[in-house]
């Protein structure tokens, strides 16, 4: 169990306990932004100092005996959107809204980040890695997350996001929305958007999208889905095919080992497929425009990129998974051009029966493979081993 409280206003104060089995190692990670004011193991303050400072993190060392219980941890600082882990992760708490996620590192780990352990713990937690989280907001905005309230300004799950901002707030049919700007007429739009995506998606896989909570954030700050909550980042003039591929993300993907997940097939690839196949029905874009800017994108990486002209199966080596979100969807077009639209949708539908929110396994490209007929083999050779496919796009 890990308790974070947060007290929030242009900055942030920071009062970390983790308690569990047996810790083993005498360091944490946390933002380079933060700093650390008092480290104690098993309630006894400990000398610390910061060891290294690599990228956007700092890796604080701290003299503790080992194996101990009990990790306390008091920190502050501001971030300056110097230190996201990825573009669109820029935060500034200076700003009227911004969002505190893992990729900000916000609160310290307990571990080197972005190993296979981090990813497997973040993709699949277990008891231990529950948060209990406390906020207090020392101004007149309002915070929204993804986890489960408790009471007021208390709160129970994992992987804590936090949003915080003028907000206001919508009940709809399928949820609730945070609004930044939106309108009337856009939130009428959503609630549309959702209702004919989660029709159109149910011949892949029967499930309904309710009890969602929608948090808008900036144009900018990237959007992404953590089980019934969806973070969209748009202005006033909302994007409706980024929020079908976001509500597509809630019920819709397949799950899979961390090491595959690395390659973006699997959750963004067959995400853009089926977002190009809603967005064709409900007349938002058509499946050509769409695979004109698939190419127009695939292009321009492979171009920045020679390494990355490898089959799709090899984007997790590579750390190529941001050709997935143009290359997948192309591969998965090429498939259902040699099968046909129905024996695509009916292998799909299996595919989500076992491997996805309800099944018992994990897929990987093998497991992938196998679900289709051997006549398809030689579009699999071209795209998720050769990538040979992928390339010819250059010519």
């Amino acid at each position: 169990m890990i308790r974070l409280k947060l007290i929030l206003s242009d900055g942030i104060e920071g009062y970390f306990r983790a308690c569990g089995p047996d810790f083993q190692s005498d360091f944490f990670s946390l933002n380079r932004s933060f700093t650390v004011h008092a480290v104690a193991a098993d309630g006894k303050p400990v000398s610390f100092f910061t060891e290294e400072v690599s990228g956007n993190c700092q890796l604080v060392r701290f003299a503790a005996p080992l194996p101990f219980h009990e990790l306390t941890i008091h920190y502050s600082g501001a971030l300056d959107g110097s230190t996201g882990a990825y573009p669109y992760a820029r935060e500034k708490t200076s700003d009227p809204c911004f969002v505190l996620r893992n990729e900000t590192t916000y609160y310290p780990y307990p571990g080197h980040l972005y190993t296979p352990d981090y990813y497997e713990r973040l993709l699949n937690p277990v008891e231990e890695d529950r948060f209990e989280l406390e906020i207090s907001l020392l101004d007149r905005r309002v915070f929204c997350t993804n986890l489960q309230q408790i009471d007021s300004g208390h709160f129970t799950g994992f992987d804590p996001t936090v949003a915080v901002g003028p907000y206001r707030v919508a009940l709809l049919p399928f949820g609730r929305v945070y609004s930044l700007t939106l309108e009337q007429r856009q939130l009428d739009d959503i609630e549309q958007i959702l209702f004919r995506t989660n029709q159109y998606m149910n011949r892949y896989l029967p499930a309904q999208i309710r009890e969602l909570q929608i948090i808008q954030l900036p144009a900018g700050l990237g959007s992404f889905v953590q089980g019934s909550c969806l973070f969209w980042s748009t202005d006033g003039q909302f994007d409706p095919v980024q929020l079908v591929h976001e509500a597509i993300h809630t019920h819709w993907n397949p799950r899979c080992t961390p090491t595959v997940q690395r390659s973006r097939f699997f959750d963004e690839g067959i995400t853009q497929y089926f977002t190009a196949l809603v967005c064709d029905q409900l007349g938002l874009c058509s499946l050509d425009q769409f695979c004109q800017q698939y190419r127009e994108e695939a292009r321009r990486l492979l171009l920045a990129h020679p390494e990355w002209r490898v089959g799709i199966s090899r984007y997790p080596e590579l750390q190529a998974g941001d050709l997935a979100y143009s290359v997948g969807p192309l591969a998965l077009m090429a498939l259902r051009e040699a099968m046909g639209d129905e024996l695509m949708e009916q292998i799909l539908l299996q595919m989500l029966l076992r491997f996805g929110e309800n099944g018992n396994e994990r897929i990987d490209f093998e497991r992938f493979r196998e679900l289709f007929p051997a006549g398809v083999q030689q579009v699999f050779a071209d795209w998720f081993d050769r990538g040979s496919a992928a390339c010819a796009l250059l010519e």
